[in-house]
C-alpha cells in the first residue's frame, strides 16, 4: 500500500450507531489513549474486546458510483448478519472532509470473516479497534498500522 493510501487510512474518523440509537466517534488520537469504559459507553461494545470496521465501498480505493457502492455494502452486511456476528451502521470520514465511505461496526473475534469478505470486496485494508489501539490491517496489501485513538459521544 502507498504511503499515501496509508496516510489516508490514519486520517480517518469513523462514526457509528449504538444500539440505542447513540452516535459516536472513533479517530486517531496521537499520544492520547483511552479504554472503551473511558467513554461511559458504547453499549454495543459491552463484554466485546475487539471491534472491526469494514466497507464493501470502492474496491482497492477506486470511486464506484453510488448504487454499485449501496449494492455492495448491502451484500456484505447480509454475509455479517449471515455469519453471526452483531454489527451496526457506520461511516468512514476523512479527516479533512474531502470523503466518506459508508461501513459497517462489527463486534467480536471476527478476523477470519473480516479479512475473507474485505478479501472478497477488494479491500485495502480494514480497522481492528481495542481498548488499546486503533489499528489498520492491511487485507490486499501487506502491513499494518498502530495508532492511539479518542471516542466522543456525538448524541
Amino acid at each position: 500500500m502507498s504511503e499515501d493510501l496509508w496516510s489516508a487510512y490514519a486520517r480517518t474518523r469513523v462514526e457509528f450507531l449504538d444500539c440505542d440509537d447513540v452516535r459516536w466517534a472513533i479517530e486517531p488520537a496521537g499520544d492520547r489513549r483511552q479504554g472503551w469504559p473511558d467513554l461511559g459507553g458504547p453499549a454495543f461494545l459491552a463484554g466485546v474486546e475487539v471491534a472491526w470496521v469494514l466497507t464493501a465501498h470502492n474496491p482497492f480505493s477506486d470511486p464506484l458510483p453510488p448504487a454499485a457502492n449501496a449494492w455492495r455494502q448491502r451484500a456484505c452486511a447480509a454475509a455479517v448478519a449471515a455469519a453471526g456476528y452483531p454489527w451496526r451502521p457506520a461511516v468512514g470520514r476523512g479527516l479533512d472532509g474531502a470523503w466518506e465511505e459508508e461501513s459497517m461496526l462489527v463486534a467480536g473475534s471476527a478476523q477470519p470473516v473480516i479479512a475473507e469478505l474485505a478479501r472478497r470486496f477488494h479491500q485495502n485494508a480494514v480497522y481492528r479497534w481495542t481498548p488499546q489501539e486503533w489499528s489498520i490491517i492491511g487485507v490486499h496489501m501487506t502491513g499494518s498500522r498502530h495508532l492511539r485513538w479518542r471516542g466522543s459521544r456525538l448524541s
